[in-house]
């Protein structure tokens, strides 16, 4: 009788630490806002915010770095929340939104060998942008996407490789100018020899997604923890001190 106890005991409380789980889900190589760094371990400023808010909403964080489409199939279908997300009138179908954890500036950076000017998106027409697979900006940057010669790949190592030898005419890097440094110290890329425009392609409020279809779990509710999770990093310093760790 008493192992009988013992054995619905713990399946009471494993069962509770499950249902307190909560997916989070980020880009894998996204660096500094969300990537796997060199030991394997989820990082960047983005997944740090988001684990904390989770933490603090009262659930157990599980960090999920996969590339972003498939990153973002996974929370669609309602398996975790996924950070570091724009909002799109497409997303808003599908997910609900916490407030801004950070405002992201998001750069057209160009090789100074190949520079030209970028003051409307009707200078990018025609020319071979660098854009990471799956990123979707809030802004003008959407209603010209049709329009434009974009070279999609999942590793912004790549695209930065690219554009230092001339494949293509500029690239889009979020994380404003601490995403390009980062990259290009890792890589042993010479800094110098890019430059970005002043004019950014999107001034990008970054949220934590919640879908709507949120399996096991209540998404309003979620919603409501994780902004009040948010607010209070916000009044305690909490969101400066860990992007500065980063920028």
């Amino acid at each position: 009788m008493h192992f009988l106890i013992f054995v619905l005991l713990m399946l009471t409380i494993n069962g509770s630490l499950f249902a307190n789980e909560l997916k989070i889900f980020a880009k894998i190589e996204g660096p500094p806002k969300h990537y796997i760094d060199t030991e394997g371990m989820a990082s960047g400023y983005a997944v740090e915010i988001a684990v904390e808010a989770v933490s603090r909403a009262g659930y157990h964080p599980q960090v999920h770095n996969l590339p972003w489409n498939r990153a973002q199939q996974q929370a669609k279908s309602g398996l975790g929340v996924i950070t570091a997300f724009s909002i799109t009138e497409e997303r808003k179908k599908h997910y609900l939104f916490t407030d801004p954890m950070y405002v992201d500036r998001i750069l057209l950076w160009k090789s100074k060998e190949n520079d030209f000017p970028f003051k409307t998106f009707d200078d990018l027409v025609g020319k071979t942008i660098g854009i990471a697979r799956g990123s979707r900006y809030s802004g003008e940057f959407e209603d010209y996407r049709a329009k434009l010669d974009l070279y999609q790949d999942s590793h912004h190592s790549n695209r930065l490789r690219m554009l230092s030898v001339g494949n293509i005419d500029a690239a889009i890097f979020s994380g404003d100018q601490a995403s390009v440094r980062y990259l290009a110290n890792r890589d042993r890329i010479d800094f110098s020899k890019f430059s970005y425009s002043e004019t950014p392609i999107a001034i990008d409020p970054n949220h934590i997604g919640i879908p709507l279809t949120l399996k096991g779990l209540n998404p309003n509710e979620i919603l409501k923890k994780l902004n009040s999770a948010i607010s209070e990093m916000k009044e305690d310093g909490t969101i400066k001190k860990i992007i500065s760790k980063y920028l």
